[in-house]
């Protein structure tokens, strides 16, 4: 159908989902916190801190969906500090519409740094993230990464994660599409909002 309406396939992305009890990484070298406990003045600059999105997809910006997830009761932002700068954020949501009284909750988005992390911090932030999922009785943590990204993808199965549900993505056929890069770990979630 999409085909048919002048839309081209461009990417299959791929739900994984681990359990949230299984043995996640500690932080190195860092912390992470919710915003509540942010020291004053990161807590002012963390929507500033955002362009993190910027450095991996030119121009996007995740300063309304954190806004938004503040300001609803089952979703968390969890920030990672290192060296008194926010090096990375997660949104989770353990009450995700798809599923809200069964056992999943999902990691919408989660970016870092390239330039002062590594997948190490990657999955103490999804640890702490499962953390918050365990504590509101969710048994999973789910996320979505494109099978385009085949480091990612293989990283993330290594660490434990089992692939579910398929979406192929499509854009517009006379849309511009720069294609995958080989990168950082990244995860961007579905939206429901």
């Amino acid at each position: 159908m999409y085909v048919r309406l002048g839309f081209k396939p461009v990417g299959l992305s791929t739900q994984l989902h681990a359990p949230v009890a299984i043995d996640w990484p500690a932080p190195r070298g860092c912390r992470i916190v919710a915003t509540d406990a942010l020291p004053a003045g990161l807590r002012t600059a963390r929507l500033a801190a955002t362009a993190i999105a910027n450095r991996h997809f030119a121009g996007l910006s995740l300063e309304i969906e954190i806004t938004h997830a503040e300001a609803t009761p089952s979703a968390d932002i969890l920030w990672l500090v290192r060296d008194d700068a926010i090096a990375g954020f997660a949104i989770v949501d353990t009450r995700p519409d798809y599923d809200l009284q069964g056992p999943h909750a999902d990691l919408r988005a989660a970016l870092l740094n390239p330039a002062t992390t590594d997948a190490g911090d990657f999955l103490a932030l999804v640890g702490a993230a499962a953390g918050l999922a365990a504590a509101g009785g969710r048994q999973f943590i789910d996320l979505d990464a494109g099978t385009a990204y085949l480091e990612t993808y293989r990283f993330l199965l290594d660490a434990g994660f089992h692939a579910g549900g398929q979406l192929l993505r499509f854009i517009s056929a006379d849309a511009a599409y720069p294609g995958d890069t080989a990168g950082p770990v990244f995860s961007f979630g579905r939206w429901n909002t």
